[in-house]
């Protein structure tokens, strides 16, 4: 069993190849009390030093905002669905995707959508990340107790916090 997000799919195709759809299967992410899985999330942006901000807002406008008459989807949406095999973050780029997100792998995704919560867009996610997983490694090492390794990632968090608040 593995918990992986929907991108895998390609890579679990192409290593697999025709004993993909005999081998595989996907399911709900197993819960305690309340089903929840974790939306992730794609930024763009210009940075206020480029020498051409105009005309990068508009292509982001083309690319990520308008959508297209003969799909319905936008150019973004169709590049996440086609060329990397994510689900996009617009409503009407999955509706409109069609067979691409269609397929039985993805199904469980998109339903279970609605009990997705948003990863919080914080500066330090990654050392964040990076902490946490260092201290639930510890415990499945045995180096530390569950009751420790959550102490000090709380500490090491906090840490990591309040030094950015301290930050002009």
């Amino acid at each position: 069993m593995a918990i992986v997000a929907p991108w895998t799919e390609g890579t679990f195709r192409s290593s697999l190849g025709s004993d993909f759809d005999k081998i595989v299967g996907v399911a709900p992410v197993p819960y305690l009390k309340k089903p929840a899985s974790l939306q992730y999330s794609w930024f763009m942006g210009v940075m206020n030093q480029s020498t051409h901000k105009q005309a990068a807002w508009d292509f982001l406008r083309w690319f990520a905002l308008e959508q297209q008459e003969e799909t319905g989807t936008t150019r973004y949406g169709d590049f996440l669905a086609k060329n990397i095999s994510v689900i996009p973050s617009r409503r009407e780029d999955q509706v409109n995707s069609g067979p691409l997100l269609a397929t039985p792998f993805k199904k469980v995704f998109l339903e279970g959508l609605p009990l997705s919560v948003a990863e919080p867009n914080v500066l330090q996610s990654v050392k964040i990340g990076d902490a946490l997983m260092s201290e639930i490694q510890s415990t499945w090492t045995g180096l530390k107790t569950p009751t420790q390794a959550a102490h000090d990632a709380c500490t090491q968090i906090d840490k990591l916090l309040i030094e950015r608040q301290a930050r002009p």
